[in-house]
């Protein structure tokens, strides 16, 4: 497997100058597996942990963690890594789990939102939707690392919904005009933006 891009690194922005400063601080070579990318960062109880993707965005798709009580490390890489994975049943309704970011809700319930595809059944890799997201309830355990809620490293096919109370959203008007420069949020979709492509 290449592993041409494994190494997260950083290095302080001057504001004022608009420029980087100071020194490049290498402070996570990724796991045995590599390809690491997408890196998300969280503090919590005195740790910075480092959630990853690696293994690029095939079967072996994983979400992997590290932490330090420095920001800039050095990282210790969860010992038992990765967080979840599909590669080890190709047979799973769920396939190429990765890329993951975490939320936590305002009653202290963690979730892990990740990249999955769903398969044409008896196949890994024949995802007519493409990639999809899905989501996992997740906990942290005694030493301070995460783990999905329901165990394991698959993810689960079924989630409950955190117990929280609905955001209302406005209605959409039921006609409108079009008499403004910038369109709205209904009319933008994930993989194009209307106003540069116009309207159908």
């Amino acid at each position: 497997m290449s592993k041409c891009f494994y190494t997260q690194i950083s290095q302080e922005y001057n504001s004022t100058s608009g420029k980087l400063t100071g020194s490049v601080h290498e402070f996570f070579k990724g796991t045995p597996t590599g390809v690491t990318e997408g890196p998300q960062l969280y503090k919590r109880d005195g740790y910075y942990y480092l959630l990853v993707a690696e293994s690029s965005t095939g079967v072996k798709h994983m979400v992997s963690m590290a932490r330090s009580h420095s920001l800039i490390g050095p990282y210790e890489t969860d010992p038992d890594y990765p967080i979840m994975n599909t590669a080890h049943d190709l047979t799973f309704a769920l396939q190429q789990a990765g890329h993951g970011s975490l939320v936590e809700t305002q009653d202290g319930d963690w979730y892990l939102a990740h990249l999955c595809t769903h398969p044409i059944p008896g196949t890994a890799t024949m995802n007519p939707l493409g990639r999809e997201t899905a989501i996992q309830r997740s906990i942290w355990i005694e030493d301070g690392w995460l783990r999905l809620a329901h165990g394991g490293k698959l993810p689960a096919l079924n989630v409950d919904a955190p117990g929280l109370p609905p955001h209302p959203f406005e209605p959409f008007p039921e006609r409108d005009d079009l008499d403004y420069l910038e369109l709205g949020y209904p009319y933008e979709s994930l993989s194009c933006h209307s106003i540069h492509h116009g309207l159908a």
